[in-house]
């Protein structure tokens, strides 16, 4: 279900009108959508849930949702600035930044390009942990398929998110409506075809990308939650998390896809309450505790 929750604002990111939703107030949570997305379909559950806690802030990148969408190559390099540039923008010195997928991998980039920046990470089934995903990504990354993959079709819309969710339910036809809007708008299309050149290739996530190797300079801590039935970035790329970055805490949950943040909305966020405010809550079912283990760790 997307939900309205959150006021419509615009910043001005060097000469870009960039959208966001803001709701609510205290510490401030920067959100950021996965590739294809917007701040409403990512976001939408979830926000009514953080908002009582925190003052969000979730951001649709140039090229995304409600923002602007020059003409230009929308590869991770812009998205950090982009990012960095929102932060300045709306005068937070730091903030912590919760991303989920595509957004993830902007989160963990950001924060090792501008570490005085951002305090908490929140990962939410992130990409840059590797190469793998799943196949219908990575024919996107070829010409006809990539015009296919942007498409605003309804009928391709709802049958894609099925990766998305065990939970079926989920995909509302609000939720579809709203993918089909956002992608429908002038430039949508060129600019995800533009992002998914970037990011993906026949064998998966561009090399680039992947942010193993630069993890352990994480100065930030970091909470990985992932659903334990992803079929779109494999579950067990948690435990590379875990492994590699310094302060890192690992949440699976049991019942989830690859986005649970609309799937386990109120479970998602207690986790994210309890992790950024300190303030432990009473665990419910199919999570799995701290530094848990994940798909492919040996016992």
């Amino acid at each position: 279900m997307v939900s309205m929750a959150g006021q419509s604002r615009y910043a001005d990111l060097d000469g870009v009108r960039v959208h966001y939703l803001e709701a609510g107030e205290g510490a401030p949570l920067v959100l950021l959508p996965g590739l294809g997305s917007s701040t409403r379909c990512s976001w939408g559950a979830i926000l009514p849930h953080l908002a009582p806690s925190f003052r969000v802030l979730a951001l649709d990148l140039p090229g995304q949702g409600d923002s602007e969408k020059p003409v230009r190559i929308y590869d991770l390099d812009y998205a950090v600035a982009s990012t960095a540039r929102f932060l300045a923008a709306l005068g937070l010195e730091r903030a912590d930044v919760m991303g989920t997928s595509a957004g993830g991998l902007i989160a963990m980039a950001t924060a090792l390009e501008h570490p005085d920046c951002i305090g908490r990470l929140v990962l939410v089934a992130p990409a840059g942990l590797g190469r793998d995903v799943n196949w219908g990504l990575r024919l996107t990354a070829l010409p006809v398929f990539g015009h296919v993959g942007a498409a605003n079709w309804r009928w391709l819309v709802r049958r894609s998110l099925h990766w998305n969710f065990t939970d079926l339910s989920c995909i509302s036809e609000e939720l579809v409506t709203e993918y089909c809007r956002v992608r429908g708008l002038p430039g949508a299309q060129q600019a995800l075809r533009s992002a998914m050149r970037c990011a993906l290739g026949f064998r998966g996530l561009q090399p680039r990308l992947v942010l193993c190797e630069r993890l352990a300079g994480l100065k930030q801590p970091a909470l990985v939650v992932w659903g334990r039935h992803d079929r779109v970035i494999p579950v067990a790329h948690a435990e590379v998390a875990r492994r590699l970055i310094p302060d890192c805490r690992v949440e699976v949950l049991e019942d989830a896809g690859h986005d649970p943040s609309t799937e386990r909305p109120a479970v998602v966020a207690r986790l994210v309450r309890e992790f950024l405010t300190g303030a432990d809550e009473v665990q419910g079912p199919g999570v799995q505790g701290p530094k848990s283990k994940v798909q492919g760790e040996s016992e």
